[in-house]
Parts: structure tokens; C-alpha cells; sequence
């Protein structure tokens, strides 16, 4: 009986049916589907008679599953997901985003960074955020730690609106790796759940590394091209002085609607 599923990146229509299957290479055509529609995903759950279990995202280019589909095809599309995830999650990038913004702040008026500068302090902000969203998605998608999916979000939510609202501070790029690793453990439980939701709450541990790995490969290279572009942008007294409080003004604000939002969901 089709149902909807409730997923992290919105509402699925779901169906379960058995099949009784020929001997032979097993696979599944979607590309009907996707044809209709470009922008369709399949999230696919595959239980052989034999009680093993299988799971596969089909989308965009990947129209077709292979029982048979090798394990680096299976790990290559955790990758993809990881990466997906980090680029479509709008609060994990605009916490992101105020963290290396404060880079641009001046502790004192005629202080300013040269841009070997400013990549140093992100590289220790990247870093810390890392170390800290990589411990708590292990933990979460291993089982050790469990904490329902609105209080994380309420909370990301709140960092972002906190990390914004710190670079009114003469002092805010100093403390960017510490919130960033204080906050990342945050960030960590909401990718965990968007993990679990993929691989149905059974996480295979390669599959749990793939994913971490596709989340730091989208965040280097979204930091890579932001911290010059920052630097550009704010490396005057007056922008500085009057930009960088301005955006991340705005950023709180926008933050304190998405809290507002998920605590009335």
C-alpha cells in the first residue's frame, strides 16, 4: 500500500512489494522516472529471501541498481550523498560562512590580515569543525548516542544565530575554531540523521566514512572559494568595519526564523 515517508530532505512516496524474480542477474530500470522527472531520487531498500540486505539512492545520472553492484560503487554513492548534503543543507553553510566571516574582523583598527592569513585561521576553523561533526556523526550513526531529530535541528539552527550574532565582536576570529568545534558536535547529530534516513537505520561503517568523506570534500572546496572572496570583499576599514556586521546581522536574523520555524513544527 503506498504511504508517505517523511525524510530528512523532504516527503517520499513509499512503496513496499515482494517480487518472485527469475534466476539471473537481478536489476532495477528507474530511468522512466527519471526521464519525467530530472530532479527524482529513489531511495531503495532490497532484501533478498536470504534475509541480506541492500540499499541504494538512485538519481540524476544513476538511473539503474545492480544486485550485483560493486562495493566501490556502493561507497562512491555515500560520497556523492555526503557532498549533496553539506551543499543543499542551508544552515550547515551559512554556520559555515559566519565562522570564516569572522576571519574578516580587525582586532584592532589599523590590524589587518593578508590573505595567507586569513587561509591559515580557516584551515584551524575547517579543522576543528571536522573533528568535532566527524566524532558525533560516528557516535550517532553507530548507535552510542541518540537525540530526536527536532531538538538537533532547533540547535543547529541556534549556532548559527549565536556564530552570527559574535561577529559584532572585535574578537570574533579568534574564537572561530573553538565555536567550531563547540557547534560542530551539533552539526554532527543533524548529519548522522540524514545518514540513518539513507541507509535505513542500518549504517555500515564504510558507508558512515564515504559519507564523512563527501561532507569535508564539499566543505574544503566551498571554503577555498569563499575565504579569498571574504578577504576581497571586507579587506578595507570601511567594509570591514560596516560589512561584516551588517551580514551577519542578517544571517541572525534569517537563523532566528529557522528556530522560530522548527520549534513551531
Amino acid at each position: 500500500v503506498p504511504a508517505i515517508a517523511e525524510r530528512g530532505d523532504g516527503p517520499y512516496l513509499r512503496f513496499i512489494a515482494p517480487f518472485s524474480c527469475p534466476p539471473g542477474p537481478l536489476a532495477l530500470d528507474h530511468s522512466g522516472w527519471i526521464a519525467f522527472d530530472p530532479g527524482h531520487r529513489a531511495l531503495l531498500e532490497f532484501q533478498a529471501a536470504d534475509g541480506k540486505r541492500a540499499q541504494a539512492i538512485i538519481g540524476g545520472s544513476v538511473t539503474q541498481w545492480h544486485a550485483t553492484e560493486s562495493r566501490v560503487a556502493h561507497l562512491a554513492r555515500f560520497l556523492v550523498e555526503g557532498m549533496r548534503h553539506l551543499v543543499t543543507g542551508y544552515d550547515h553553510l551559512a554556520f559555515l560562512g559566519v565562522l570564516l566571516l569572522a576571519l574578516a574582523r580587525r582586532r584592532r583598527w589599523a590590524e589587518s590580515s593578508s590573505l595567507p592569513q586569513m587561509l591559515r585561521r580557516a584551515f584551524a576553523v575547517i579543522t576543528a569543525f571536522t573533528l568535532a561533526h566527524s566524532l558525533t556523526l560516528a557516535l550517532a550513526a553507530t548507535g552510542y548516542v541518540h537525540l530526536p531529530a527536532k531538538p538537533v535541528e532547533v540547535a543547529i539552527a541556534l549556532s548559527v544565530m549565536i556564530a552570527a550574532l559574535l561577529n559584532l565582536s572585535r574578537g570574533a576570529a579568534t574564537h572561530g575554531w573553538k565555536l567550531a568545534f563547540a557547534f560542530g558536535l551539533v552539526h554532527g547529530l543533524g548529519f548522522a540523521g540524514a545518514l540513518a534516513e539513507l541507509a535505513s537505520g542500518r549504517i555500515d561503517l564504510l558507508a558512515l566514512a564515504a559519507f564523512n568523506v563527501g561532507i569535508e570534500a564539499a566543505q574544503a572546496s566551498i571554503a577555498a572559494a569563499a575565504v579569498p572572496l571574504i578577504w576581497w570583499l571586507f579587506r578595507g576599514l570601511r567594509s570591514e568595519r560596516v560589512g561584516v556586521p551588517l551580514t551577519s546581522v542578517s544571517v541572525a536574523c534569517l537563523a532566528a526564523v529557522w528556530v522560530g520555524s522548527r520549534l513551531a513544527a
